[in-house]
C-alpha cells in the first residue's frame, strides 16, 4: 500500500480507542496495561507522562507497513513505547536489515532514569529485531 492510499477513513479507524497493532510485544503490552514500568535498578514507576498507546501503535505499524520502512527515527525515547511499537512493526513486516535511531538527550534525567533504554532491552528490540542507535547528546 502506498502512503497516498492511507485515507482519512483508514487513519480514523486505526486511531479509534479499540485499535491495536497486529502484534504487541509482551513487555510493551504489560507497560500499557499496568501504566507502570521498572527502572534499571528495579524501582516501579507510575507513568505520568505522555506515552504511545495501542491506538498510536496501530497507526505507527500501519505507516511503517505502508512504506515498507527499513530505517526509522524516534525523537524522544521516553519510556520506550514508540520505539517498541516501531521495532515490532519492522520485525513483523520483515524489513531487510532494519535500523532504528532514537534521539533522547533526557534519557538519563530524573524523569526517565534510562527507563526507555531498559524497556527496549527487555523487549529484545536492541538485540534481535534491528540495529539500534541512540543519540543522547543535544545536537
Amino acid at each position: 500500500m502506498a502512503v497516498s492510499n492511507l485515507t482519512r477513513i483508514d487513519l480514523f479507524y486505526v486511531m479509534s480507542p479499540d485499535a491495536v497493532p497486529p502484534y504487541m510485544n509482551p513487555v510493551l503490552a504489560q507497560i500499557i496495561e499496568a501504566r507502570t514500568c521498572t527502572t534499571p535498578n528495579g524501582k516501579n514507576v507510575h507513568l505520568l507522562q505522555n506515552m504511545a498507546e495501542a491506538a498510536e501503535g496501530a497507526l505507527i505499524h500501519k505507516c511503517i507497513a505502508a512504506v515498507q520502512a527499513t530505517t526509522t527515527l524516534d525523537i524522544g525515547l521516553g519510556y520506550g513505547a514508540s520505539s517498541m511499537f516501531i521495532c515490532d512493526a519492522l520485525k513483523q513486516i520483515g524489513s531487510s536489515n532494519p535500523q532504528h535511531i532514537a534521539i533522547d538527550p533526557s534519557q538519563h534525567d530524573q524523569t526517565f532514569q534510562r527507563i526507555g533504554l531498559h524497556n527496549v532491552h527487555l523487549a529484545g528490540c536492541k538485540s534481535t529485531t534491528c540495529t539500534w542507535f541512540i543519540i543522547e547528546q543535544p545536537l
